[in-house]
């Protein structure tokens, strides 16, 4: 409230009960220091258009005494009801302060979107996972029951996480779990008499162990990129860092070199008469390169 100037940073989703959740961020500066906090967390109970959003956050900042004056820069998801030309929230906002707003979009949101989109070749990965998975810990029964069968075998591990895809860690942590326990899966599967031909098939275990390892170095370039006191300019390196590091992944494995690939590297040296199988490891090797030049397309 003290402040000359601050920033403000939205987050707009949807929790599991199915309401719209808008999280508002603040960074200002107290003294010589550069302070984050989080204002408010908005409930939408109604639309979500640009303007309704608007609405609710003025009323909020009102209520608690905020000069919406004093607001110099936004960041957003890049969402159309928030860069909306017309009616969208930040156009509002403008309108109401009658001054000019610095524009940001999310750095976060915008890595989320680049590894979504070089990820679309594997769309028949997440699916099969997903499905096992809700399989297993979706029906209480069978949970107890894969838990026991962790427990007789002495794994680390007490069972299968859950994909949740409003958060961006979750498909690399799913998978990391998920790959893991395979055989143990495998067996559990087998015992119920459920089969899944994917569990069998040499392809969509090499495009699964591949989705793994990529979306574990996305994730540790996701956890860089958060946390308070981020500089933008050290996020942009970080970023520019990662695309250098697509181009060693590339190199190293047109020499199939799979140092970066752990899990894929571990799947075809296991994995028998590999060589003879109708997808080959040449062929697999290319389909992956081909991803990872899509992966820095659309980070450029």
């Amino acid at each position: 409230k003290c402040a000359e100037m601050y920033s403000i940073a939205l987050d707009e989703s949807t929790d599991i009960s199915g309401y719209a959740q808008l999280a508002v961020f603040a960074r200002y500066k107290s003294g010589n220091i550069m302070r984050e906090e989080l204002v408010k967390l908005i409930i939408l109970t109604g639309r979500t258009t640009g303007l309704d959003v608007f609405k609710e956050f003025a009323d909020t900042f009102m209520k608690m005494n905020i000069d919406l004056q004093k607001i110099v820069s936004v960041t957003t998801d890049g969402a159309p009801s928030m860069i909306g030309k017309n009616i969208g929230f930040i156009q509002q906002l403008k309108q109401s302060v009658q001054h000019s707003l610095i524009e940001f979009h999310c750095l976060i949101h915008q890595e989320v979107l680049c590894a979504k989109q070089g990820l679309k070749t594997f769309s028949n990965v997440m699916p099969v996972v997903t499905k096992i998975v809700n399989f297993i810990n979706a029906r209480a029964l069978n949970k107890r029951e894969f838990a026991k069968l962790l427990v007789e075998i002495d794994s680390q591990y007490s069972g299968l996480l859950m994909y949740n895809n409003v958060r961006w860690l979750s498909r690399g942590q799913v998978l990391n779990r998920f790959v893991d326990l395979l055989e143990e899966i495998k067996l559990f599967l087998h015992e119920k008499n459920d089969v899944f031909d994917e569990l069998s098939n040499i392809e969509w275990l090499s495009d699964l162990m591949f989705c793994c390892d990529i979306t574990q170095h996305f994730n540790e370039l996701n956890k860089k990129l958060q946390g308070p006191g981020q500089v933008v300019l050290v996020m942009f390196e970080n970023i520019k860092t990662f695309m250098a590091k697509l181009d060693i992944f590339s190199n190293d494995l047109k020499m199939k070199i799979l140092k970066y690939f752990p899990y894929l590297q571990k799947h075809l040296q296991a994995t028998e008469n590999f060589e003879n199988s109708i997808i080959t490891q040449d062929h697999t090797i290319k389909k992956y390169l081909a991803v990872i030049q899509e992966i820095k397309q659309a980070f450029l």
